[in-house]
């Protein structure tokens, strides 16, 4: 199997993301215990549902570092909904067709051959010409600084979803803030994997196992939370996502610490 898939791209008609709460439904991190066992928090259109009923609202997505990983299991759920996906990526290179690509053929091709070299009605795009195509939404699935100050500035996307560890660099996130483009830092875009460790580590102490249908409720219900929180201390405090997610994280360390004493 190819060694990396990247990006993710996602593309919608209309102009704009107009609430954050549309853009919190979209992120949810999904683990499927039984198949998505390395997926951290790419999207699940199916566990959206005000997301589904945004009209020609159309993703394109890049598989991870395998098939199986990140982006691909992502690249899967989103076309499974219903969605568009209109680019995607490994490490030899992308394909993007703006009228969207049928992600089981594509990556039944790149299982098949290694490469998406040869897929049909699809046009061949380097990965930094795959950065920088027209989007809603951005998704880098695999290594880190990616976007940089070299690129930041000829990023198109509305929203940078952060699948991979640290793909952003500290000066382009300075580009990006001052661009406007909306981050979901990787501190919660991929804390997926984490959550669910967690809850694993829950049900252990219990000796009760949950359902898979429990598993992801209560993860969409944590990352959704977390989401808005936020994005309600970014705009409390006038400060970037990434920074803002890193306050929040202090804050509620400290407030913990407060409350449980020395002891606890």
């Amino acid at each position: 199997m190819p060694d990396v898939l990247r990006y993710a791209i996602l593309t919608r008609h209309d102009d704009h993301i107009q609430h954050y709460e549309l853009v919190a439904v979209s992120f949810v991190a999904v683990f499927h215990p039984s198949k998505h066992a390395n997926v951290l928090s790419i999207p699940h259109g199916a566990e959206f549902p005000h997301l589904a009923r945004v009209p020609d609202f159309h993703f394109g997505l890049g598989p991870p570092w395998r098939v199986g990983n990140v982006g691909g299991i992502a690249a899967e759920l989103l076309h499974e909904a219903g969605f568009k996906v209109v680019a995607i990526s490994d490490v030899h290179g992308g394909i993007y067709n703006s009228a969207g690509i049928d992600i089981t053929a594509a990556l039944k091709h790149l299982k098949a051959t290694r490469s998406f070299e040869g897929f049909r009605n699809v046009q061949s795009v380097s990965n930094a010409e795959l950065l920088e195509v027209e989007c809603d939404v951005l998704i880098p699935a695999a290594t880190e600084n990616q976007i940089t100050s070299q690129n930041a500035e000829r990023l198109k996307c509305k929203v940078l979803a952060e699948g991979a560890n640290g793909p952003t660099t500290a000066a382009a996130d300075e580009i990006l803030y001052r661009k406007g483009i909306f981050v979901i830092p990787d501190i919660l875009a991929n804390a997926g994997g984490v959550t669910v460790s967690y809850f694993e580590w829950v049900q252990d102490r219990m000796g009760y196992f949950w359902r898979e249908s429990v598993v992801n409720e209560r993860l969409q219900d944590t990352m959704v939370a977390s989401f808005n929180d936020l994005c309600r201390y970014a705009d409390a405090h006038s400060v970037d996502t990434r920074t803002a997610a890193y306050m929040l994280a202090i804050d509620r360390v400290a407030y913990d610490t407060r409350m449980r004493g020395i002891y606890a």
